[in-house]
């Protein structure tokens, strides 16, 4: 028992050294962050709402961050390209991910990826937004029972467009098909700038996607809102009424989080945490939120860590239950 006792406690002796250098270089790493820019991977084209959310945050920070961040779009696979990106890049707190959830939940749970909820380290939630269901402004529905009506009778003709497969739109849209009894097209593209590009066109028929980015063709008479898939109004939409109003139990929202890979040292990642408290606590960055149809919803580090493995659970058992190969 000596004898193993001492074998241990030369092993850990010969270990400590190590842990001491890696520490100090943790440390000292810390010590000069930031010292360049600090690179935000949008994993979308430009024109979405992560894009937009991403925008608004490099140009808001300055304030609280002694660095710009700079945005680079890194779009493919409905943004499991950016992501993964992202999960590979060297943990010294310069590449961080402007995440969403269906990137960071839908795509990993549904298709085998080069990264998982476990490659990341959670720095902080913006904001979690219901998707709103839009049609073109020219289109004969007037109202979502319009649409429903439509479905019912053409079962298959009518088409919808998503960021991709397996998208933040995506797994909304099924929902709302489901419960509505009505069976529609999808139609995916590389992000939701393009998804609503093919609405306004006339190429599909509905579409659901977020408040930042329908928030211009909404106020500028180009698309109609028919419902939204939150559990209240939208402030900034008060006349949009939600599903389960209608008698649709569907709750879906669109949560947009700042991630780094995992890795990246306690005091980088507690520097940036302080970071994206204040931003989202400026009176400034809420209202440009707001103009844009959003809401910030700041959850700090380890409470998005709660939620998300939460989440993690109940969309793994959704894609179990089959539903999602409508």
């Amino acid at each position: 028992m000596q004898k193993r006792s001492k074998q241990l406690f030369s092993l850990v002796r010969g270990f400590l050294p190590v842990v001491l250098v890696l520490l100090m270089a943790g440390l000292a790493m810390a010590s000069d962050y930031p010292a360049k820019p600090v690179k935000l991977i949008v994993p979308y084209p430009p024109g979405g709402a992560l894009d937009l959310h991403g925008r608004l945050i490099a140009s808001s920070s300055h304030p609280y961050f002694s660095q710009p961040f700079v945005i680079s779009n890194v779009s493919g696979a409905a943004g499991a390209v950016g992501a993964a990106e992202v999960a590979r890049s060297k943990t010294d707190g310069y590449t961080l991910l402007v995440g969403n959830v269906a990137t960071c939940t839908y795509k990993p749970l549904s298709e085998k990826l080069p990264y998982s909820k476990e490659g990341f380290v959670p720095i902080a939630q913006i904001s979690a937004s219901p998707g709103i269901l839009g049609v073109n402004a020219s289109s004969p529905y007037k109202e979502l029972k319009d649409f429903i009506e439509k479905a019912k009778k053409e079962p298959g003709a009518l088409k919808y467009s998503t960021a991709g497969v397996y998208s933040s739109g995506h797994v909304p849209s099924v929902l709302f098909a489901q419960k509505a009894g009505i069976k529609i097209k999808h139609v995916p593209y590389s992000g939701g700038g393009p998804a609503l590009t093919a609405l306004l066109g006339n190429h599909v028929d509905l579409n659901i996607n977020f408040p930042s980015t329908f928030s211009a063709s909404i106020q500028g008479g180009l698309v109609r809102p028919l419902a939204i898939t939150g559990d209240h109004r939208l402030k900034a939409y008060p006349n949009i009424p939600t599903l389960k109003e209608m008698g649709m139990d569907v709750e879906a929202y669109h949560w947009i989080s700042i991630l780094a890979p995992k890795g990246t040292p306690e005091p980088i990642v507690l520097q940036l945490r302080e970071v994206f408290k204040k931003l989202c606590a400026d009176k400034t960055f809420i209202t440009m939120m707001e103009k844009m149809g959003e809401e910030v919803r700041y959850q700090d580090s380890p409470d998005f860590a709660k939620f998300w493995a939460r989440e993690w659970k109940e969309i793994s058992d959704l894609f179990a239950s089959g539903v999602m190969t409508q």
